[in-house]
């Protein structure tokens, strides 16, 4: 599985943006971008959304998580309930 520091310079190079590039357009340092592409440093929640959308992908995608495979899972309520009524 790759990191998502791989992920981003992979989504990054195919736009043929620099680190400076892509930090201009979320409004972060270059140096913030190579800790994140070296897995120094993880990005925030907001980060991640300005990622997904200057990169046309969703969250899960540059989290290395595929979404056909995501399920939801039985709640501890659902699972339980029976027990409780």
């Amino acid at each position: 599985m790759k990191t998502v520091g791989q992920i981003i310079k992979e989504k990054r190079e195919a736009k043929g943006w620099s680190q400076n590039q892509l930090a201009k357009k979320i409004g972060v340092t270059h140096v913030t971008i190579g800790h994140w592409e070296k897995t120094q440093r993880f990005p925030n929640a907001i980060s991640l959304m300005d990622l997904a959308d200057v990169f046309e992908c969703t969250i899960d995608e540059l989290c290395g998580r595929d979404p056909t495979k995501i399920t939801v899972k039985e709640s501890k309520y659902e699972k339980y309930k029976q027990y409780f009524t």
